[in-house]
């Protein structure tokens, strides 16, 4: 229960608030970039002008947070850089560069990403992979040639 709490300027970046009663709490100026708010009791009796907080955010169902005094910090301390995937490479954040399943370098640029080719010469079979199929194909040719 935080009801009551004062939390002024309080860094609740990742915080799991998952269900907290918010009667009364004073979170003004407190940063919950990514903190879960998922289920919170009592918020709209909180104090939440100038929290910040960015996409990431999970807050409880029909809270609008400008409506509350919240900012989008756009101005946060985020890391970019190149995310290098089959597909091509885009300029994103680490995190979302992993979860795209891609390969990421800091402060790094697309010219960076390596353009997989559009075939391989050692994919006998066509699969999209170099594999022991591959390696039987090529030894059931193997023999001598017309």
């Amino acid at each position: 229960m935080l009801n009551f709490a004062y939390l002024v300027a309080a860094d609740l970046s990742g915080a799991d608030l998952t269900g907290a009663y918010l009667t009364n709490a004073t979170l003004s100026g407190a940063d919950l970039t990514g903190a879960d708010l998922t289920g919170a009791q009592s918020w709209q009796s909180a104090d939440w002008h100038g929290a910040t907080y960015n996409d990431a955010t999970i807050f409880p169902e029909g809270m609008n947070p400008e409506k509350f005094g919240m900012i989008y910090d756009d101005t946060a301390d985020v890391t970019e850089g190149a995310c290098c995937v089959t597909s091509g490479c885009d300029v994103v954040e680490e995190t979302m560069c992993t979860n795209f399943g891609g390969t990421w370098t800091e402060a790094g640029s697309c010219d960076d990403c390596v353009t997989p080719p559009e075939t391989c010469d050692a994919d006998l079979d066509n699969n999209g992979e170099v594999n022991i199929d591959d390696l039987l194909l090529l030894i059931g040719a193997w023999g001598v040639c017309p």
